[in-house]
């Protein structure tokens, strides 16, 4: 297995090989704990809109440096949803928001790029995708590579908080001095 990490750049522009498909302009998008453990993997295709999320498991998925990922469906079920319990992704930059458009509400306010110091650039994961494995941030006018520390997020994203409509008071009137 190559040690070198997958950048979440390199997901959001994938090529996706099933033992009975190939998927072209896709996204992975791992779903992760607080300490960067990635709990469930979700494959997104911009050109069909199709959506399948998995418990993530070894062997399910691997990114090769150059070429298609892998995702081995074979022994992988299929989830409904994309969340159940409350974890975190990465998507600085907003890269996946048109292919996950769907999801947000599933997904709440779990993208953790506003989360992490400002001075990180990227976050890079295992080629199998069950963890996150460095991150790159800015520093002294360079990047430097550096690891994910557990204590940058909360244990689980906040709750998506529910908007009220405002309406003014019954009977209220703009009456500006100028329009007497």
């Amino acid at each position: 297995m190559n040690p070198l990490p997958v950048s979440a750049g390199r997901l959001a522009r994938s090529t996706i090989r099933f033992q009975d498909a190939t998927l072209t302009n896709c996204v992975l998008l791992p779903l992760f704990d607080g300490r960067g453990v990635t709990a469930r993997v979700i494959v997104l295709s911009a050109d069909t809109r199709e959506c399948r999320v998995f418990d993530w498991r070894p062997d399910l998925v691997y990114v090769p440096l150059p070429g298609a990922a892998r995702v081995d469906m074979l022994w992988a079920t299929p989830q409904r949803a994309a969340a159940g319990k409350q974890l975190w992704f990465y998507d600085r930059g907003a890269r996946t928001a048109p292919s996950i458009g769907h999801l947000c509400g599933e997904l709440g306010h779990g993208n953790c790029a506003g989360w992490l110091p400002r001075n990180i650039v990227s976050v890079f994961w295992r080629r199998d995708l069950s963890r996150v494995s460095l991150v790159l941030w800015r520093e002294k006018g360079g990047l430097q590579f550096g690891r994910w520390k557990a204590d940058w997020l909360p244990a689980a994203p906040p709750k998506r908080i529910e908007e009220t409509p405002v309406h003014p008071a019954r009977g209220w009137v703009l009456d500006p001095v100028w329009a007497r």
